[in-house]
Order: C-alpha cells, then structure tokens, then sequence
C-alpha cells in the first residue's frame, strides 16, 4: 500500500478561501470543512437545514443532535457549522503565549486552521447576538491534548468579545434530539404524497378530532383517516408528523414521539 501524499496546508488554505469556504450566512455560507474533507472517524452526515436552506455538514453524531437543537429553537435565526478560526496568524500566536502546541499536519507539520464547530446568530432582547460552541463527547475532556485546542479556541472568541462556550453530550436532552431527528425530513412540504399536500387542511381537521378530541391512538387514527379520505397507506401519519416539524401542532417533546399510544397535542 503506498504512502499518503503531502498535502500543502497553504495551498489548502488558500484554495478553500478562494472557493468561499468559511464566509457568507445563511443559504451562501460554505463550512470550511465538509465531510468529504475529513478521513471518517465514525457518523458523519449531510443534512438540508430548515432555517438556512442549505446542505449542513455535520461531522459527528454529538454535532448532529445538536443541529437538531439549534433547528428547534425559535430564537436561532443562522447556523455556521465548521466555521475557520482565522486569520491563522492568530491562532498560532495564542499558542505561543498559553505554551500549547498548535495543531498541524502530522506529515508536513505545518499549521491547520482550526475551525469552531458552530457559529450561531440568535434573536435576543438586545438585538442579534453571535454564539460559538463546540460540540465534544464528555469522555473526550480526559484528554490533555483536547483541553488544549478548546484553550485555544476559547481565547480567540474570548478576545473576540463573542460568547463560547463548549456543549458535551450530557448536555444533550437524548430523548428530544431522537424526536427531531425523526421529524427532520418530515418538515418539508414535497415529501409528503402528493395527495396528502392536496388534502392537508382536511387530514389536519380529521386527524385532530380523532387524536386530540377523541383520545384515540396516532396510528390508529392516521390509518382511518386515510381509508376516510382514500389516500394512499400513510399519508396521514406523514401529514402528522409534518404538523409537529413545523410546529403546528404542539405536544411534549421531551417526551418519546410513540404514534401507537395516545398523543396529547394542540395546535399552535
């Protein structure tokens, strides 16, 4: 098996820059690092954003659930995932002054950009506020080397006047982030069946009096629905969870989203 090439970070820099990588909001910002770009250590995925329209780039299961988080809040209005510490001039000279080894690429040794794995903007009562976090498994924090890299990623925001600020996975609700990711997909409009967009004021209306008036189960109640309104298997219970992606129905989410029992759900 042959040995992995150099690869020039500089001309890497350089290039990901010219391309736009790191700059821009919403729908036109481009992450620094997309997956592709990263050797798999385990999950990563692609996934379209509600708030920005665009394909995020999500390196981790922990980022992931996360996202997810950010998707949910009503306050959070941008999303920049993979987002470049930059100029690298600075970051290099933070590590000199705290003594820490600045990451670099273990074959050329030359200095990496580092990157931050969320920039958020949020609407606040005094106007919009910019937030970094990162996004680390708690058993990651045993390790010297990890502490180091957060230090340093802190102080560039800390110098910066920006709020970091750094989320572990116990800080993650695990039971609301399963039930976003189960409505994820289910947000946007074109994946329901075409006769459920044509029909969805009348499921809406049917459904809710069986499930929130009559106290009968989701799935029982979405399978009726269908053979009363003769759509295909399913579409109801899509149409439900279209509902509750867009929050127009409202119902505990810290709560495991079970269709086969009774949901308490209002409407918005």
């Amino acid at each position: 098996m042959g040995r992995r090439r150099k690869v020039d970070q500089e001309k890497v820099q350089k290039k990901r820059l010219k391309e736009g990588r790191g700059q821009g909001r919403g729908k036109d910002y481009l992450p620094y690092l997309r997956v592709q770009d990263v050797p798999s250590l385990g999950f990563v995925t692609r996934a379209k954003g509600w708030k920005t329209g665009r394909v995020h780039h999500l390196m981790s299961n922990h980022e992931f659930n996360y996202f997810l988080l950010l998707e949910w809040s009503g306050n959070v209005v941008d999303i920049r995932e993979q987002y470049p510490l930059l100029p690298i001039e600075s970051t290099i000279e933070i590590a000199d002054r705290l003594g820490i080894k600045h990451p670099a690429d273990p074959r050329t040794k030359q200095p990496v950009v580092m990157t931050t794995d969320f920039v958020v903007d949020l609407e606040a009562d005094s106007g919009l506020v910019q937030l970094a976090r990162a996004i680390k498994p708690a058993a990651d924090l045993a390790g010297k080397r990890t502490v180091e890299k957060l230090e340093i990623e802190r102080t560039f925001w800390a110098e910066r006047k920006i709020d970091w600020g750094l989320v572990t996975d116990r800080q993650i609700p695990k039971v609301l982030a399963s039930n976003l990711r189960s409505l994820h997909a289910a947000w946007y409009r074109n994946n329901l069946p075409k006769d459920a967009i044509r029909q969805l004021a009348r499921i809406e209306v049917t459904l809710f009096d069986k499930v929130a008036k009559g106290g009968q189960q989701m799935a029982l109640s979405a399978k009726q629905t269908d053979e009363l309104l003769g759509l295909a298997p399913g579409s109801s219970l899509a149409t439900a969870k279209y509902l509750l992606a867009r929050k127009m129905w409202k119902t505990d989410m810290k709560k495991s989203l079970n269709y086969s029992s009774t949901l308490n759900i209002r409407r918005r």
